[in-house]
């Protein structure tokens, strides 16, 4: 019946029945229960016969802002930002991953008579009252390119573009955005980082693209576990909770809610019903205007990120599954977290319970007894304490300098506490205290401010088994004192973006050598 299927789906679609030798696509309104559906209909030639793809859309279903699945932070600071009145607004993601809903979200937010929006898609997803919609036709010469050209003399507000596919899509938008108008867009890249590199790899200059875009928003899609028969998995994995907390920044175990899917009639006995976005956004600020100048590395431009308080994907989806929206199998398969063991539901980040505060400050190497703490100093410890990977009293090699993506406001205070200007970028070689997969001690005559951030590169010395290894991410001083008997000042540091298999090598040398 394969044939007389295609041919079936073919008439509904109000595409060629005869041709097999070409891609077609076509589209198709059904109706199913008290439900209106859109299908969007692919149509691809195989050696077996025809392969078909559906894509089913609610019709007339607009999402708002406050349903797409931000948290509070980020849905305030993009509301804001779809005020403004010129810039672009960049989407990124894989197909699939919720880019156009993201983006008919914010134009359902901001359209009112007022402003005139016009969008150029391929294909039209959703239908709105209000907007001029145009769907691309590359068979007549409408493309992106030839769309944007002629929607300025439309007299736009807003400007929404599927897709920026190649050079001559990117530079016209870009121009229009400099020229006084809000941009809406979407890339296909894996992060909000590598998207800057994407636009520089089709031959945007790095100034037109930090002069014209105001963010870049990585998402991805996640299945959210059925109301109606999710449970509360009472026997978490230790390994799996301490994951959780340590890359969603949650110290108390009692703030985590881990649920499970059981499958009933309501979700069709997958356990799972609906979808939310989990985000990443980028604002483009001075310190990333400086590193897209330099054409710096994506990993360095999320590391500058991060250093100013971006949430990553991983964390936006972590704390979801900590609050019980969706489960961890969920998010390791949607955004291909590796070093997780799905058989066990163990990570390689071993947990040991948590110390106490008094007697983990003195495994550190900080002075408990005085009583005259000052309270951001106090402060300061107990987030370093909140590291419960044990400790080692080693020696061990790390250079470390600061941070180029910090601030300027920064840079100043860390000039005034004492480091020479012109020392403030150079590389420093220190032997460590001690050390744990949370973060290391030492001690140095460069004095280094609280809450500056560090790139440090530190050396785990080899072992029995295993070779030297060096292993490079960004770290916070949580911790300073100058001691009184000697001109050095010691510092505890608190590992930043360490990824999740450097924190197990450097977890497992503890353990090692702690043995």
């Amino acid at each position: 019946f394969l044939s007389a299927i295609i041919a079936r789906i073919k008439i509904m679609s109000k595409v060629d029945i005869v041709e097999h030798r070409i891609p077609q696509d076509g589209q198709a309104i059904v109706k199913t229960k008290d439900q209106r559906l859109d299908l969007r209909v692919s149509f691809i030639p195989t050696p077996y016969g025809e392969s078909v793809v559906i894509r089913i859309l609610p019709t007339g279903v607009l999402y708002d802002i406050g349903n797409l699945g931000l948290d509070e932070d980020n849905k305030l600071f993009l509301l804001e930002l779809i005020k403004k009145l010129h810039g672009i607004i960049f989407v990124t993601g894989p197909t699939g991953s919720g880019k156009t809903t993201t983006l008919y979200a914010c134009l359902n937010r901001i359209k009112s008579g007022e402003k005139k929006i016009i969008t150029i898609e391929d294909p039209i997803e959703y239908e709105m009252d209000g907007v001029t919609q145009i769907q691309v036709n590359p068979q007549t010469g409408l493309t992106f390119a030839a769309g944007l050209r002629s929607i300025l003399r439309h007299d736009p507000d807003i400007i929404m573009v599927g897709e920026v596919r190649d050079r001559e899509t990117a530079e016209i938008a870009i121009r229009v955005a400099l020229t006084g108008h809000l941009v809406f867009s979407t890339l296909h890249t894996n992060s909000a980082a590598t998207s800057i590199h994407r636009l520089i790899d089709i031959g945007i200059e790095p100034y037109l693209i930090y002069s014209s875009t105001n963010i870049f928003i990585a998402q991805r899609l996640v299945r959210l576990l059925c109301p109606k028969c999710k449970i509360p998995d009472k026997n978490p994995s230790p390994n799996v909770l301490q994951f959780i907390m340590s890359q969603s920044g949650i110290s108390d175990k009692k703030e985590v809610s881990l649920y499970k899917s059981a499958g009933c009639d309501y979700c069709n006995h997958t356990g799972f019903y609906g979808r939310s976005a989990v985000y990443e956004m980028l604002p483009i600020d001075e310190n990333i205007r400086e590193l897209i100048q330099t054409k710096a590395l994506p990993k360095d431009i999320e590391k500058a990120a991060i250093s100013k308080g971006m949430k990553t994907m991983l964390q936006s989806a972590l704390t979801k599954v900590s609050k019980g929206i969706t489960t961890i199998d969920e998010v390791i398969s949607v955004l291909a977290v590796e070093k997780l063991d799905l058989d066990n539901r163990t990570c390689n980040i071993p947990i040991t319970e948590a110390p106490d505060s008094q007697a983990s400050l003195a495994d550190a190497g900080v002075k408990t007894e005085d009583k005259k703490t000052p309270p951001d100093e106090a402060d300061s410890m107990k987030i370093f304490d909140r590291r419960i990977y044990p400790r080692l009293r080693t020696p061990a090699k790390i250079r470390f300098s600061f941070f180029k993506g910090i601030s300027k406001e920064m840079q100043k205070k860390i000039v005034q506490y004492g480091v020479k200007k012109e020392d403030l970028f150079r590389e420093y070689e220190v032997t460590i205290q001690n050390i744990s997969a949370g973060g290391v001690m030492f001690k140095h005559e460069l004095p280094l401010i609280k809450d500056a951030v560090l790139d440090i590169k530190l050396t785990i010395p080899a072992g029995q088994d295993t070779s030297e290894r060096q292993i490079s991410c960004l770290a916070k001083v949580v911790w300073s004192h100058k001691e009184d008997k000697t001109a050095l000042h010691e510092a505890a540091i608190c590992f930043l973006d360490l990824s999740s298999g450097d924190r197990g090598i450097v977890n497992n040398f503890v353990k090692t050598h702690s043995e």
